[in-house]
């Protein structure tokens, strides 16, 4: 972390002030001079403390600023003295990221010692600005205001001046009294951070320890009123397919919308998105899934992005796999079509892509009063795929009208020590048809949030509760009754039932905890946490799995002070259990771990964790619980001093399952070179060892009843993600991502469970092999004679897989006026699967770059209208 008004008590217990001025004449030119008539009514203003590395102590290099302002803007002055210039480390990057020295200012107009609106500037002119909330625990880097900032350099160091207009803040009407006030600098060869107003390593928060800004007198408020119509220019080569009308090598598009940012009220901005497109965004990274869940993939659409914070409803604390359970999770707005027809003999299909989005409503903001609001209104198209049969083409809607809805609110009280929160959300679909009844008709879901901080917010105590709703036709719920979140299907859970002509579920959940955060060296605390087995939010949030409660114990040690050999150091420790509402153990555990900075900026980090054997819902996928062998899973990483030029860092993850279950290992390297100052390449090859005794196939019925067969998996995968990033001027950058991907597997020792719950792990299974199992190579099928008689029983297709991926997006942005962007894109992408199981590096990356790209050229060009 570099990182309203107050008539009351200050902001810390030893709380700085600076007293600015109003100018009454003609504002200062922003050119990085301080020439200007305007910056002789304020003194320089220095005084600045060592946060990093040595807490307290004296910075190495000495730093001042000036503040003026008149009613539309603020300005800033801020002169980084350097002994010697030359020292100054000034590298042209993107927006946003934070490389070389540095200097800023946090504003809390709000004063509401949680938020706080951030202007960084680099010595090469960079802006790095960022909206703080939560009291410095989220930094939310995809809020881009328009202001203006021009640096210098000269004979006692570098300079930076800015323009924020006030449009860009929010604060109440009238504005009289103290803002809350922080203004840093980063000396990047010294890895050194110094701030203003100082706030220990220690604390527990940030913003409510800022300074304040006193002075400012009479403002008033101004509504932001931003509009951007845009137009896209798009066309596409692909594989040409003799026969199929859809497949004829090409496709071009011309397409335009809108997007919008206007201020309801100072406190409140609506944000409008029309016919959103997002062609500039990066491409998910390739993923093989072999289990019963659903991936997670990060949002990078900007309206989604932006702001999101106040939409965020995490269910648990932490990491793990229940991290990115939420409430809400936004790329389920414009996802791809959930239906595929089946098409009959001489048919061809198009599948449409994402689905479009019409439009989209964002209202956000705070009020004077410490209520947070957030609201969202999403409205996505009926999709239709087109089906050609001899020349006659006919449309199925593959996807249905739907309307997304978010509503969140939070309350802040007690000078911010007490937060109360409340969710909601909706999804709606027009079914138009039997063919989309496996989908929900609504989705309803919503959670409350408690949080109480005391003892100078060094403590904490914190609840939630959630609920969800779903209705639809029978079929809709059965699906949801059998899903893998929940699996209801299961023979021997007796606290569930499966019932296929319901026609809806409701679930809940909830987490309560309590920990120390702050006030020392050691922190510590622990939650409790549970999921109903009818909870659904997967409409428009993400849940994993449901029917668990969890315990969790966690406490840690940290040194911040340089201490030998050694910068930081963290220890960390945690300890888990948990249930189904059956009462079945599902998880017990716990991690250790330890992570350092040395004195000559090298880090380092290693730890294991533990699993002790436990009963497993999921691995029969819907058939009875299975019991798990545990299993350990150790980690070592190193890497180099993130200021070098020339840096690396690697990692290395092995997991072995206990009783010879399984096992995994994993290496990564990332190597990242600055030729100049303007250009980083980053490559960042990957290889995982993977082999798995208990890896789920298939589940048949036989006359004897359902056979659950397991086999033995040995699984490769080699990735290698390159990053190129040009930046040609603050505001003219090229960035390119690419990434070559192969996976093959190999089944082999296939077994069929006997006893899913007995005591050995050879007595839960019995092994197909010999004349038990014959491949059938003209059907690609396996048979299988379970009792050896002469008589195959059953059969399943040959599981082997080779996956090959090759994704790539090549983006040149030019912000070629404040708030206006031209982007000039470049996608491609190659992909084919096939059944055959052998890894071989050196021929499939061949083999990849042989495949057909599918090759798609963008230009879009936004023209912002505002003030």
């Amino acid at each position: 972390m570099i990182c309203g008004l107050l008539s009351g008590p200050s902001y810390g217990h030893d709380s700085k002030i600076y007293h600015t001025a109003e100018i009454r004449g003609e504002p200062p030119v922003i050119d990085g001079k301080f020439d200007d008539p305007a910056w002789n009514l304020v003194e320089w203003h220095s005084g600045f403390v060592q946060r990093e590395p040595r807490d307290g102590a004296e910075p190495s290099q000495q730093t001042a600023f000036k503040i003026v302002y008149d009613q539309d803007n603020i300005y800033l002055a801020i002169r980084a003295f350097e002994e010697d210039p030359s020292d100054i480390v000034s590298r042209l990057t993107r927006r946003d990221q934070v490389d070389g020295d540095i200097v800023g200012v946090q504003i809390d107009s709000y004063a509401d010692k949680r938020t706080a609106f951030s202007f960084l500037v680099s010595a090469a002119g960079v802006k790095i600005d960022f909206f703080v909330s939560n009291n410095g625990q989220n930094e939310d880097f995809t809020w881009d205001p328009i202001w203006y900032v021009r640096t210098s350099v000269d004979e006692s160091g570098w300079n930076a001046e800015m323009q924020i207009p006030l449009s860009q803040l929010r604060f109440s009407r009238n504005g009289n009294g103290n803002w809350g006030l922080q203004v840093v600098r980063y000396i990047h060869r010294h890895d050194e951070l110094s701030l203003w107003k100082q706030i220990p390593k220690e604390s527990s928060g940030w913003v409510h320890q800022f300074g304040e800004l006193a002075g400012i007198f009479e403002i008033k408020p101004r509504r932001q009123m931003d509009i951007s119509p845009y137009t896209v220019a798009r066309t596409e080569s692909f594989e040409r397919i003799t026969g199929n009308p859809y497949a004829d090598g090409s496709a071009h598009g011309l397409n335009g919308g809108l997007d919008a940012k206007i201020g309801i009220t100072n406190d409140l901005t609506l944000d409008v998105t029309v016919n959103p497109d997002f062609g500039q965004v990066e491409a998910d990274p390739s993923v093989v899934n072999l289990t019963a869940f659903e991936t997670f993939f990060e949002e990078k659409r900007p309206f989604f992005i932006e702001g999101r914070n106040i939409f965020r409803f995490a269910l648990t604390p932490g990491g793990g796999d229940m991290a990115a359970d939420n409430l809400f999770y936004s790329r389920r707005i414009g996802r791809n079509p959930q239906y595929r027809p089946a098409t009959g003999p001489d048919e061809y299909l198009r599948m449409p892509g994402n689905t479009p989005i019409l439009g989209a409503l964002k209202l956000s903001g705070k009020t004077r009063e410490g209520l947070s609001v957030g609201a969202m209104q999403t409205i996505t198209a009926r999709n239709y795929a087109r089906i050609s049969l001899e020349g006659e083409e006919r449309h199925q809607v593959v996807e249905p009208l739907t309307s997304y809805s978010v509503a969140r609110v939070q309350q802040d009280m007690n000078e911010g020590n007490t937060i109360v929160g409340l969710m909601l959300t909706s999804t709606v679909r027009d079914i138009d048809g039997p063919a989309l009844q496996f989908l929900h008709n609504s989705a309803y879901s919503g959670g409350i949030d408690f949080t109480r901080y005391w003892n100078d917010r060094n403590w904490y105590l914190s609840s939630k509760l959630i609920f969800s709703h779903v209705r639809g036709e029978p079929e809709a719920l059965l699906r949801t009754q059998t899903s893998a979140v929940r699996y209801y299907q299961r023979p021997d859970a007796s606290h569930i039932r499966l019932d296929p002509d319901r026609t809806y579920l409701s679930g809940h959940g909830g987490t309560m905890e309590i920990g120390r955060i702050g006030g020392g060296n050691f922190s510590y605390g622990g939650f409790l946490h549970w999921k109903s087995p009818g909870l659904e939010l997967n409409d428009i949030g993400f849940i994993r799995s449901t029917d668990e409660t969890l315990q969790v114990l966690w406490a840690g040690y940290r040194i911040l002070e340089p201490v030998s050999i050694f910068r930081t150091l963290q220890l960390n420790l945690n300890q888990y259990t948990g249930f189904d509402f059956g009462g079945n153990l599902l998880a017990n555990g716990g991690n250790l771990n330890v992570n350092t900075q040395f004195t000559n900026h090298w880090s380092a980090g290693t730890g294991s964790s533990f699993q002790l054997e436990r009963m497993s819902n999921h691995v029969l996928r819907g058939g009875p619980s299975m019991r798990i062998p545990g299993l350990r899973n150790s980690w070592i990483s190193v890497s180099s001093d993130s200021r070098k030029k020339l840096r690396f860092s690697a990692m290395y993850i092995n997991m072995n399952s206990f009783e010879g279950s399984g096992h995994q290992n994993t290496f990564r390297l990332t190597t990242t070179y600055l030729p100049v100052n303007a250009l980083s390449v980053s490559v960042s090859p990957s290889f995982t060892a993977n082999t798995q005794e208990l890896q789920y196939v298939t589940q048949l019925g036989t006359g004897t009843g359902k056979r659950y067969i397991l086999a033995g998996m040995d699984q490769k995968t080699a990735a290698m993600a390159i990053r190129v990033n040009y930046s040609i001027t603050p505001e003219l950058s090229l960035q390119y991502y690419g990434q070559p991907f192969i996976s093959a597997g190999r089944y082999r020792d296939f077994k069929y469970v006997t006893d899913p719950a007995a005591a050995n792990l050879e007595n839960r299974f019995s092994l197909l092999s010999g004349s038990r199992v014959m491949y059938d190579e003209n059907q690609n099928r396996y048979h299988f004679d379970e009792n050896d008689d002469g008589i195959y029983d059953y059969q399943v297709a040959n599981p082997d897989f080779n996956a090959l991926f090759f994704n790539s997006n090549l983006v040149v942005r030019w912000e070629y006026m404040p708030g206006s962007v031209m982007f000039l894109v470049w996608s491609q992408g190659r992909d084919r699967y096939s059944s055959n199981g052998e890894f071989s590096f050196g021929g499939q990356v061949g083999e990849l770059f042989d495949i057909h790209p599918h090759n798609v050229f963008m230009l879009k060009i936004s023209y912002r209208l505002g003030r």
